[in-house]
């Protein structure tokens, strides 16, 4: 598990590194919540990160901790099959599960131009994502011979992050600006609230961001569905503190 957890640090780091000209060592130090010395000899090999500082660098990364074998399983959700790693990784790109939605479309057609112009992609690009959800049984033919999206409703582990994870995410955020720059008013809506919070409360907020968000989701699409629209809550700290009362 140690090898794991350096890879992924060791990579995450590199990650941010290009995204950031000059992000220090001791920058990612402080954004893992551990001494910049202890990153160091843990990122060149020279010594295992203890206990305490492990499981801070797994909550901070919002990684699963290592498993107790003893420990039950938790249960899925009842309503969305989670989706495994490895299947992620291929359809992780963001057109993917706009395809899978677009699949409900009356007009749907997987011919590789026909998506490209409808979500502003290559064809080639359009061409493998069908390709791919098709092999994966994403998208499967219904009873008039045409392809529509199985009733699979997917989404990722809870509380774990990756690299893969990330890259969905800033996707979705690229394309959310690339939106706030050309769509109207009457097709898009970016709104957002500043306030000072209980964190204690954050883990019953999430669930109950996690109930609208379906909620909303059965309403839009219980009308007729025309287009493909992506919903995005953000709930993020923007004052922080550090282990010992003081600001970061």
């Amino acid at each position: 598990m140690t090898q794991q957890l350096l890879t992924f640090v060791k990579s995450d780091f590199q990650a941010i590194q290009q995204r950031r000209s000059g992000y220090s060592l001791r920058s990612y130090a402080r954004h893992l919540g551990i001494s910049p010395t202890s990153l160091s000899l843990f990122l060149r090999g020279k010594r295992n990160l203890s206990r305490e500082s492990s499981q801070i660098v797994h909550q901070r990364l919002g990684l699963m901790l290592p498993a107790n074998p003893a420990a039950p399983r938790p249960s899925v959700c009842s309503v969305f099959e989670e989706i495994d790693p490895a299947t992620f990784r291929v359809i992780a790109d963001w057109q993917y599960f706009a395809i899978v939605a677009l699949a409900q479309i009356e007009d749907f057609s997987t011919q590789p131009e026909w998506i490209a112009k409808r979500l502003n992609i290559s064809a080639s690009t359009a061409q493998k994502a069908v390709e791919d959800l098709i092999a994966l049984e994403l998208l499967a033919l219904d009873a008039n011979g045409k392809y529509r999206g199985t009733d699979k409703n997917l989404r990722t582990t809870d509380r774990v992050a990756s690299l893969v994870v990330r890259r969905n995410h800033e996707q979705f955020l690229d394309l959310a600006q690339q939106s706030l720059q050309t769509d109207s008013l009457d097709e898009r809506n970016f709104s957002g609230i500043t306030m000072a919070i209980d964190p204690t409360r954050l883990p019953q907020a999430i669930t109950k961001i996690r109930n609208f968000r379906r909620r909303l989701c059965a309403f839009l699409e219980g009308g007729n569905r025309q287009e493909v629209y992506r919903i995005a809550i953000q709930l993020f700290p923007l004052s922080r503190r550090g282990h010992n009362g003081n600001i970061c």
